[in-house]
């Protein structure tokens, strides 16, 4: 492994380990952290992806993730709270065998974990959501801390894991114009488009063509391939696949600006109302050779993406 692929910065590492992101030295500004959340990174997908992936996995080594889809999740990490501070830390690496030990002399025991997503175009976004939950030893399961029971520092973590990866991908960081939304309000964007736009459509075709669109416009890979059938045809002279579809989005975001332009043109139902297609170019003018995209109904009773190409 290169050393850059290992590489996170001395003061990154303490800030993070140590849980005192805000403690003298380690502190950013409100002003610093709002600079990082407003940047994209202007380079390859596959290089936003891999430096995120190595910050992430070196301070939260168990993890899922999927490089087709942008997306990294950790498992839940155990954390020391200092009662006399409030001050939390990770547990250091190694596997307890008992994780009470670990934190021993307190009657509840946190836990922390993210998900992380590589989204948009190029310029890249980092996105992070984190959880906290907590384990009280009256109880048989922890419970997840939300609302006004979210602890303070679940925001200084999930900030300082922001600064961290910033600090790998500086060098190709732009200010956006705009502030991304959260992932958690993207994702749902599709929804909130009026279904009756597509036309005379199945109601349950509407929803996932109105989520397709939806994430298509806030270039969403994750909402994307929620509605994307397995044996997806995304190129006319490619094997089928899902994921390979969401792989070369990525690299070359701008076809999904089409993805949207023709389901915005309107929909048609086949007379077995099993499959939709968008534009009605696709079924009323011959010989089309754009763009078109196709939904239809599986044997699950389940409405999918089944094709997006162009040409013949």
């Amino acid at each position: 492994m290169s050393f850059r692929t290992i590489r996170i910065t001395t003061r990154a590492l303490a800030c993070l380990w140590l849980g005192a992101f805000a403690a003298t030295g380690c502190a950013a500004s409100k002003a610093e952290v709002r600079k990082v959340k407003r940047s994209g990174y202007a380079t390859d997908f596959a290089l936003v992806y891999s430096e995120t992936l190595a910050v992430v996995r070196t301070l939260y080594p168990g993890l899922t993730e999927s490089a087709s889809i942008g997306v990294i999740k950790t498992a839940w990490h155990p954390l020391r709270i200092r009662p006399d501070t409030g001050d939390s830390s990770q547990v250091r690496r190694g596997n307890p065998t008992n994780l009470f030990d670990a934190t021993a002399g307190a009657d509840k025991r946190y836990f922390i974990r993210f998900t992380v997503r590589v989204v948009g175009g190029n310029p890249w976004r980092i996105d992070i959501a984190g959880q906290a939950s907590v384990w009280d030893l009256a109880n048989a399961r922890p419970s997840e801390l939300k609302g006004g029971d979210e602890p303070h520092w679940l925001k200084g973590r999930t900030n300082a894991l922001h600064m961290a990866i910033h600090e790998r991908l500086k060098e190709h960081a732009i200010e956006l114009k705009d502030t991304p939304r959260p992932q958690s309000q993207t994702a749902a964007a599709g929804p909130d488009i009026d279904p009756a736009r597509f036309g005379d459509v199945p109601k349950a075709a509407a929803a996932v063509i109105a989520a397709a669109l939806g994430a298509g416009k806030a270039r969403d890979f994750v909402a994307l391939g929620a509605t994307l059938h397995p044996d997806f045809v995304w190129s006319l002279g490619a094997p089928p696949g899902a994921r390979d579809a969401l792989v070369m989005w990525q690299a070359d975001s701008s076809v999904l600006g089409h993805l949207v332009e023709i389901i915005e043109a309107g929909c048609r139902t086949a007379k077995d109302k099993k499959r939709v297609t968008c534009p009605p170019a696709h079924t009323e003018t011959p010989d089309y050779a754009g763009y078109r995209v196709g939904f239809a109904i599986g044997p699950e009773g389940m409405w999918k993406m089944t094709f997006f190409v162009s040409g013949r």
